[in-house]
């Protein structure tokens, strides 16, 4: 199974259950971000992307679940080496972003930019991916 269907599987809805309010990208980039801070918080979580604290519990509790993270002790969540391990394959395919000193230019705090080479062929229509991906909650 590939690091994607792992992360999808992760949001899909539980048996007889509503599905959960995250999408699978919530998924990766809270096990990323988790992996890059470690030990992170679930308020510190929230925060970092922008979703609810329910929505970030039921996330935690589903990494934890699948033993991709587990608790230490009051200082928030770490990665287990199962969790680790999904972690450098997402890594493999997504380069981590440059944090860019372009401050003037945008309305935000930060802007982030990830190099992404010899994908050209993906890109069918820029600006209707370019939407899409501020419909997910981008900027």
């Amino acid at each position: 199974m590939t690091w994607k269907e792992d992360i999808i599987r992760l949001s899909e809805a539980a048996d007889g259950r509503v599905a959960p309010a995250f999408k699978p990208y919530h998924a990766a980039v809270a096990l990323i971000l988790i992996g890059r801070e470690q030990p992170l918080g679930r308020y510190d979580l929230c925060e970092k992307m922008s979703i609810g604290e329910g929505s970030v519990r039921t996330l935690l509790k589903r990494l934890s679940e699948a033993d991709y993270i587990e608790a230490e002790g009051k200082q928030g969540q770490k990665l287990t080496s199962k969790g680790k391990s999904l972690f450098d394959s997402i890594l493999r395919d997504v380069p981590i972003g440059l944090i860019l000193n372009v401050r003037r230019l945008v309305m935000y705090e930060f802007a982030f930019a990830n190099i992404v080479k010899g994908l050209a062929s993906k890109i069918t229509d820029g600006v209707r991916q370019r939407d899409e991906a501020i419909i997910q909650g981008g900027y």
